[in-house]
């Protein structure tokens, strides 16, 4: 099989081993321990707004008759991705907050692997929260994995490993 899945516990959470590490949470013990652990890095992400191009800028491109590049994501999920290979022993954090709105699970898999299909980073750790178990979000992303195969959006050579770190409450994190 292309992917596989393992369940981490809170102990192995900030191991070394993912590439890119998904927070699925912006607020609660676990995030402010990983922000102060980053240098508060991942607080200070969120405030990040995307600049405007100057109307000189636009002004060059209608001459020129270039497209705009678009960098907003259209699939309703908000998300951060900030390199973190000096705070974590990883190479990247997408942040994404799952407990504010109503976006199903199966669409943030998607979005989630194919930001990993885009970066090349085939080692994904997802940091669930308290509402979710992780046998059935591993099922989902197990299943996305498998669609997007088939659908030929990544190649045959692609193996991907999931890994999912439950979001309950523990000593650790507090």
């Amino acid at each position: 099989m292309a992917v596989s899945l393992e369940i981490l516990d809170q102990q192995q959470a900030l191991s070394a081993g993912s590439e890119i590490w998904v927070i699925a949470e912006s607020s609660g013990p676990r995030f402010e321990r990983l922000n102060w652990l980053s240098h508060f890095m991942l607080s200070r992400s969120l405030g990040h707004k995307m600049p405007q191009l100057s109307s000189q800028v636009l002004e060059i491109l209608n001459q020129t008759e270039l497209s705009k590049y678009d960098f907003i994501d259209h699939s309703g999920v908000q998300s951060h991705l900030i390199e973190t290979s000096r705070a974590f022993p990883n190479q990247w954090v997408l942040l994404e907050d799952w407990s504010h709105d109503s976006i199903p699970v199966t669409t943030r898999a998607r979005h989630i692997l194919q930001k990993t299909f885009g970066l090349k980073t085939p080692h994904i750790r997802v940091f669930l929260p308290e509402s979710l178990s992780a046998s059935e979000v591993g099922k989902i992303f197990k299943s996305e994995f498998t669609l997007a195969r088939s659908a030929q959006e990544l190649s045959d050579d692609f193996d991907c490993k999931i890994q999912i770190v439950e979001g309950k409450r523990d000593s650790q994190w507090l």
